[in-house]
């Protein structure tokens, strides 16, 4: 018996007309639901992961508040105010600097001394040929300077202002008639950074632009303005500086000189308790914006019976009770002040939060931040140092390498990748299985198609046997 050729089969379940793809579809989305329990849980290690980051970041912005108040140069700020409105210095200082008044004086500023050489004709000239030239200063410094590559007149002042060391800053002044003139003016202020010699291997350089200042000038270079010392009286102390910059005459204080006094100006130096404030705000707010996170992460809601990402955990009341703890700080070396119940600072307890009192003094308020600082600074420096490195040690150990933070979110990282483990384990098999079931619904494709193909050749033949027998 011969049959025609099959036509091909272009897609699953064309050839017998039945829907094995929609079958094999809903095969596939049944295996596939053993996937979601293990995509739930990587979705709540994710979340997890997440929010640890979160947490992380609180705790780190209060690890620099509290490294903040640990620090003794928090405690050691000063302020100098200037009485009156005279310009003629600035004064600024650092931690340390003794809380002082001081008249000042100025009667003299640093200047730097200027040379000026004759008249050269032509700035691109060689002058001579080849050499060096070797500036002295009063100090006694020497340096040499290389100008043998080019000796006119601007070859000399590029060798002079590419050399650091040169002691000198050079210039080219030109007159109406194109005449040229070298200027030199000292790098530094003061009489100790004036020039003494310039002298040069290049004779026809020396006559143009040699000098010594103990010498009644023949040529070269004159003098056009003289170096000086500054000249300050402090508190009845004469002060003689080569600098406007006096920053090594009081100790943590400097002076900056700008212009003349005409009269003794009053300087005070003060401890500056700005800095302990904003040290102790930035610690209240770094500390709540961390214990509402922790609130927020851990909160529970009965109505939805839905928790956060961190509901139940117990990393997470681990950290937030050993920051709680590092909170009792007791100052044993104070003498009036021990807490930081006795700055002001209370915990709130609804919410965990810090209460931070500034000024206000009354029956419920029986200390304040300010009223503190202004009676006893030292006892204040102590507790919030006591506080600063309690709290410090409590978050070294959340954040440290070992540490409560590191160990669970290694943890969870771990876990993780057990779980991507798991899922590509079980979607190889649920993508083996489909490939296996979708062979058999080809080959049972084809065959019901050969089978409809052998009915109707059957078909045909018995219909034209019947035709024939009438």
């Amino acid at each position: 018996m011969a049959t025609s050729a099959l036509p091909p089969i272009t897609s699953l379940g064309s050839g017998s007309n039945l829907d094995l793809q929609g079958i094999l579809d809903s095969l596939q989305d049944s295996e596939k639901q053993a996937l979601v329990p293990i995509q739930n849980q990587q979705t709540l290690v994710t979340t997890q992961l997440s929010a640890y980051g979160t947490l992380q970041q609180a705790i780190e912005t209060l690890q620099t508040a509290a490294n903040a108040l640990a620090d003794p140069k928090t405690y050691n700020a000063t302020t100098a105010t200037i009485v009156g409105d005279s310009k003629a210095f600035t004064v600024k200082t650092t931690p340390g600097a003794t809380p002082a008044q001081y008249k000042i004086s100025v009667d003299q500023l640093a200047t730097a001394e200027q040379l000026k050489s004759g008249a050269i004709a032509d700035r691109t000239k060689n002058i001579g040929t080849g050499g060096s030239i070797t500036v002295t200063l009063a100090d006694g410094t020497s340096h040499t300077i290389d100008v043998s590559s080019n000796t006119t007149l601007n070859g000399i002042a590029k060798a002079i202002n590419a050399d650091d060391a040169a002691g000198v800053t050079a210039a080219i002044l030109t007159d109406g008639s194109g005449k040229s003139y070298l200027q030199l003016t000292s790098a530094d202020t003061g009489t100790q950074a004036a020039v003494t010699k310039i002298t040069s291997t290049n004779s026809a350089i020396q006559s143009a632009i040699g000098y010594d200042a103990s010498a009644t000038p023949t040529g070269g270079m004159t003098q056009q303005v003289a170096a000086t010392d500054a000249k300050v009286n402090v508190n009845g102390v004469e002060i003689v500086s080569g600098s406007n910059t006096l920053d090594k005459n009081i100790d943590n204080v400097t002076i900056t000189l700008s212009d003349l006094t005409t009269a003794p100006v009053t300087v005070n130096v003060a401890t500056d308790s700005s800095g302990v404030v904003s040290a102790v705000q930035n610690f209240v707010t770094s500390y709540n914006a961390l214990q509402t996170m922790v609130t927020s992460l851990t909160k529970y809601d009965p109505t939805s019976n839905q928790g956060s990402a961190l509901t139940g955990d117990s990393t997470t009341r681990s950290i937030a009770s050993s920051l709680s703890s590092a909170l009792r700080v007791l100052a044993s070396s104070t003498d009036t002040l021990k807490t930081i119940q006795d700055l002001g600072i209370t915990t709130n307890p609804d919410d965990g939060t810090l209460d931070l009192n500034l000024n206000t003094i009354d029956s419920k308020n029986l200390h304040s931040l300010n009223d503190s600082l202004s009676s006893n600074p030292k006892d204040v420096g102590d507790i919030l140092t006591a506080l600063g490195t309690s709290m410090g040690t409590a978050i070294n150990g959340i954040l440290g390498s070992n540490g409560l933070l590191a160990s669970r979110t290694a943890g969870l990282t771990e876990t993780q990748k057990t779980l991507q483990d798991q899922y590509d384990s079980v979607s190889d098999r649920i993508d083996a299985d489909i490939a296996n079931i979708r062979a058999q619904f080809v080959q049972l494709d084809a065959f019901v198609a050969q089978m409809n193909s052998t009915s109707s050749y059957l078909t045909q033949q018995f219909a034209a046997l019947s035709g024939q027998s009438k």
